[in-house]
């Protein structure tokens, strides 16, 4: 009978093995639940917490997209960081020198004269500051680059040239060498890949790296006694407090690539480069043989100042059509000044250039074709007869 009564305690698992019977389950259950409840408080606290942090950091409070969690502690990291480095005036020690009351405001003014962005990192490649700007240049917005390494970014194959170069601005730092702290080099920056694409594309940028200091040039590599020790130690241990390194980017100028339809390769046929002002950017070395202009001659002068004074209004009103087209294509024929002061008839077609990841307009290209002969304008000017 007793046998029966401890047997009846203990019930067979999956196993086949004794197990705790249903008697045991309202026990296990409360256990369970309590433990849950647990966790699920603490979770919420923790979301809580995190919450109130995002709310007290300027740059996840003005972010234009959701921040996940772990963003959340790396920016506010980033924003601890910030204000402790000597981008901070309140940290600048030098009595020969001021700061404005903000060196990043100052920084993001800068940038615009630059035609680039700014980076700032630490002696170790922590990025303290990154400017807004970079997102017209790389599709990443700045709080992306905001505590990350700046050689996450680079090119795998120019990631130790850009750290030995560091480095080498660093060293001649420490020495006191103002002369040589400062580098101009070219690498590849990782672009923002697109939605749903996992291609990786890289930009080739132009870096003008120098050093900002919170002291004194005649301050800078010399050693002092720390008042709490006897030992002798280098203001420049803290590189992020003392001295950080700061970076002008820009894009690389090189001859744009332009896929030329198939129908437009022809010896009468050159393509050009236009700002928004119609100003010229870029011109194709057959301009020469169709107009007598060298490229160099035409680099950075108005287009229009070449087109028949009549003409000019058309121009114009062809291009203002092609700014506010839906495919962003215009077409117009005029006549053109060549070098030797006679005209000839052109027939452009011109087509918008959007900046990266944003709908503003860059730049336009024009295809230009020589109408030669007398038929080819008239098939052109009338194609009715």
């Amino acid at each position: 009978m007793d046998n029966k009564k401890r047997t009846s305690s203990f019930a067979l698992d999956k196993t086949g093995q004794p197990g705790l019977s249903k008697q045991s389950d309202p026990i296990s259950k409360g256990v369970r639940l309590q433990r849950n409840q647990a966790e699920k408080q603490r979770r919420d606290r923790l979301n809580g917490y995190i919450s109130e942090l995002a709310s007290l950091v300027p740059m996840i409070k003005n972010s234009t997209k959701p921040v996940d969690k772990v963003s959340v502690l790396r920016l506010a990291a980033a924003h601890m960081r910030l204000n402790t480095s000597c981008l901070n005036p309140k940290n600048f020690k030098s009595k020969f020198q001021s700061l404005p009351p903000s060196v990043v405001s100052s920084l993001e003014v800068i940038e615009k004269s630059v035609g680039g962005f700014i980076v700032v990192t630490t002696f170790s490649g922590t990025i303290v500051f990154c400017s807004k700007s970079v997102e017209d240049f790389l599709g990443y917005q700045n709080i992306d680059f905001m505590g990350q390494s700046v050689y996450n970014y680079v090119h795998n194959k120019e990631t130790l040239f850009f750290e030995k170069k560091i480095n080498s601005v660093i060293s001649q730092y420490k020495k006191g060498n103002s002369k040589k702290v400062s580098k101009i080099i070219k690498l590849h920056l990782q672009k923002r890949p697109l939605p749903r694409s996992g291609d990786i594309s890289y930009q080739k940028m132009l870096f003008k790296i120098s050093i900002h200091s919170n002291e004194s040039l005649e301050d800078q590599g010399k050693e002092v006694k720390s008042p709490s020790k006897s030992k002798k130690i280098m203001k420049h241990k803290d590189f992020g407090t003392s001295a950080v390194i700061l970076m002008f980017i820009e894009p690389v100028k090189t001859s744009p690539k332009i896929n030329i339809p198939n129908l437009l390769i022809h010896q009468d046929i050159y393509f050009t480069i236009h700002g928004l002002q119609g100003e010229i950017m870029y011109a194709d070395h057959r301009i020469s043989t169709i107009t007598g202009y060298m490229p160099r001659d035409v680099l950075g002068t108005s287009a229009y100042q070449y087109i028949f004074e009549t003409d000019v209004p058309i121009a114009l009103f062809a291009q203002k059509a092609m700014f506010t087209s839906c495919d962003g294509m215009g077409l117009i024929t005029y006549r053109l000044k060549t070098f030797n002061s006679k005209y000839i008839y052109l027939q452009s077609k011109g087509q918008i250039v959007f900046k990266d990841s944003s709908s503003e307009i860059s730049h336009f290209v024009c295809y230009n074709r020589w109408l030669r002969t007398t038929l080819e304008r008239l098939t052109i000017l009338h194609p009715a007869l």
